[in-house]
């Protein structure tokens, strides 16, 4: 029995102790039972026993005693002695009143019992019972089918005749969404990972997040698509992977998760050798979500990528320059700055101008001596002849619109801030994220002096180094943290 199977069947045994299943019980009676229950998950095997004999001596009601019988079913099966466990869900069937609740139950206990100790048949005829005799208890009765099918499935290693089972739940329960939705999962899954039939594991796994949508959250929904998606890439059905990927995108409603999805079928036009609109659908992930900095940086990189696979390495560049211009923290412009470094030696085929971009970026004019005039000097900021590629009118106009929409607010600044640098105007970008640190709070003024310099002035710039003046004359004004300097002020002309 699987480790799954065994935990179900617990959890089944569990549930039965803790229902309501006579009249007449004692009021202490079910306080008892599940106290005695704590003490089988703490293996107190023979403080079990000894206190379930001392229950039973003192009743003798039928409903009660098969209570009892079920916690020493649960303590059986837990300690994984299965036949004792099968020898008395055979006693307590013989005791048991006709009450519906009590045999409903102690026969899905059974086949647990049976399924541990590997009687398969037995096992599934006793859940089909269930499902057959007791359909009002509708929850119970599915659940029991769907046991049913994970045994042909895992254990007897007869994954159609577990498919079948499972369509079987999903037709009969239809009005069960919770039920029917896990057996349309469990046949996703053996589609996928047994019978390799990723076609129909992708339409499993996209009804979860569509047809069966209110069972499930947004992120579960998320990781069906997800699933679906990764499973028609699989099949080689890359249109119909790109269209799943769409619907995700528009189906999510937090962009954490719909992101994903839109960068996704960047990637796909990107397999397939479609490399313009690989371009394009980047741009629409940008404008669509210019305050998601991760999933534009992923995006203007693709970019970079399809320009390098076509081998136009002076375009690559300059989408590279875009990808450095709007990395904002120090991991985004180290990856970025390699990226930029990577299209120099492309672009030249040598490492000349590259190490160049590095050490300036990194040091300025004066190289790592910090001193002017000697051998480690970079006269040039050669990120400054890196020319952006050449734009188009559908492009422009995308990105005009997603400018416009933009409120004037914090966020609506800071939005079309983004929207500028990978446009490419990186001038209109740094003004606009001046303007989001004129209109923030308080609590915002880091992060709006942070993407003012690190991103807007970066960028209109073309270079990290001597940003920290920038900071200084944010924080201080021009009179500089002594308060006797006379700093020039770098946001003159924006």
């Amino acid at each position: 029995m699987t480790k799954r199977g065994r935990y179900a069947a617990v959890a089944a045994l569990t549930l039965l102790v803790a229902g309501p299943m006579a009249r007449s019980a004692p009021k202490d009676l079910d306080a008892e039972l599940r106290r005695i229950s704590q003490q089988i998950q703490r293996r107190q095997s023979a403080q079990v026993l000894k206190s379930l004999s001392a229950l039973e001596a003192e009743t003798k009601d039928p409903d009660e005693l098969v209570q009892i019988g079920l916690v020493r079913m649960e303590h059986y099966l837990v300690a994984r002695n299965f036949p004792e466990a099968v020898t008395e869900a055979v006693r307590l069937e013989a005791i048991a009143s006709k009450d519906k609740d009590v045999k409903s139950r102690l026969l899905v206990s059974k086949g647990d019992a049976l399924r541990g100790a590997t009687k398969h048949d037995e096992a599934i005829a006793a859940y089909r019972r269930v499902a057959k005799e007791y359909p009002d208890y509708v929850d119970r009765a599915a659940d029991a089918l769907l046991r049913a099918g994970e045994v042909y499935a895992d254990e007897l290693k007869k994954p159609d005749q577990g498919l079948t089972v499972y369509a079987e739940v999903a037709k009969t329960f239809a009005a069960n969404a919770g039920r029917s939705a896990e057996a349309v999962r469990r046949s996703a899954v053996i589609h996928e990972t047994v019978t390799h039939d990723y076609v129909q594991a992708a339409a499993a796994y996209q009804s979860l997040s569509e047809t069966y949508a209110q069972v499930y959250d947004e992120r579960n929904r998320s990781a069906h698509y997800a699933k679906a998606v990764a499973c028609l890439r699989a099949a080689k059905k890359l249109p119909e992977a790109l269209n799943v990927a769409a619907k995700a995108e528009k189906a999510l409603e937090s962009a954490a998760y719909a992101t994903p999805f839109a960068l996704t079928r960047v990637e796909l036009f990107m397999e397939t050798g479609k490399y313009a609109d690989a371009r394009n659908e980047a741009d629409r992930v940008i404008c669509a979500y210019p305050l998601e900095p991760a999933a534009c940086q992923q995006a203007q990189l693709r970019v970079v990528e399809s320009y390098r696979a076509e081998n136009k390495f002076a375009e690559a560049l300059g989408a590279a320059r875009v990808l450095y211009n709007a990395a904002g923290d120090e991991r985004a412009i180290r990856d970025a700055a390699h990226a930029v470094a990577m299209s120099f030696r492309g672009t030249d085929g040598n490492l000349g101008r590259a190490n160049e971009f590095l050490t300036y970026q990194r040091y300025g004019p004066d190289g790592a001596d910090g001193k002017p005039g000697t051998e480690d000097d970079v006269k040039a900021n050669h990120l400054l002849s890196a020319k952006y590629p050449p734009s188009t009118p559908e492009r422009d106009k995308l990105y005009a619109a997603a400018v416009a929409a933009q409120p004037k607010t914090y966020i609506g600044y800071r939005a079309q801030g983004y929207l500028y640098v990978y446009w490419g105007r990186t001038k209109e970008a740094a003004r606009m994220f001046r303007e989001a640190l004129k209109t923030c709070t308080d609590a915002e003024v880091p992060q709006a002096a942070t993407e003012l310099i690190l991103v807007g002035m970066k960028a209109h710039t073309g270079s990290f180094h001597d940003l920290e003046k920038m900071f200084e004359f944010v924080s201080y004004g021009a009179k500089g943290k002594t308060g006797k300097e006379n700093l020039a002020d770098p946001f003159a002309g924006l």
